[in-house]
């Protein structure tokens, strides 16, 4: 079972040293400078969650409301835990998380393209693709795709 705790600057400086494998090392926060400064600044942790499970550090989320009635979410599991079948359920709790703190009418993940096991996991989680658009990220345009989720 999964349990959230507020970002701490330990939590938030291990998960910055976290390295994904290719493709998925797109993800590594030393990757951007912007992101990383952004995700160690104290200041946006009131909308960040460090996930924990059996009290080791699993993984986080990111949420950004965008107006009353939308949140958008962001998260990443550990990357050993990646492909192992913990991505619903993960993905189910930052749901449970989101509309507890928020209660939104839509829930909305932005996701690279080439991404396809994160989208296959957000679509079980009952999500659908909305959109697609570029956005600039570690140097680059590259290629999104917006998903979103209606709360019932």
């Amino acid at each position: 079972m999964f349990e959230w705790k507020w970002m701490t600057n330990d939590a938030a400086l291990e998960i910055a040293e976290w390295e994904y494998e290719e493709p998925y090392s797109f993800y590594n926060l030393q990757n951007d400078v912007d992101d990383l400064d952004e995700f160690l600044n104290p200041f946006r942790w009131n909308h960040y969650a460090a996930i924990y499970e059996k009290n080791e550090l699993v993984g986080f989320y990111t949420f950004n409301p965008l107006n009353l009635e939308e949140v958008e979410i962001g998260l990443g599991l550990r990357p050993d835990l990646t492909g192992k079948g913990k991505g619903v359920p993960f993905v189910d709790y930052a749901l449970a998380v989101a509309v507890k703190w928020y209660d939104p009418k839509k829930l909305i993940v932005k996701v690279a393209e080439f991404n396809e096991r994160a989208m296959a996991v957000y679509e079980k989680a009952g999500f659908q693709k909305t959109d697609h658009f570029m956005q600039h990220t570690n140097g680059e345009e590259v290629p999104f795709v917006r998903m979103e989720k209606k709360v019932l």
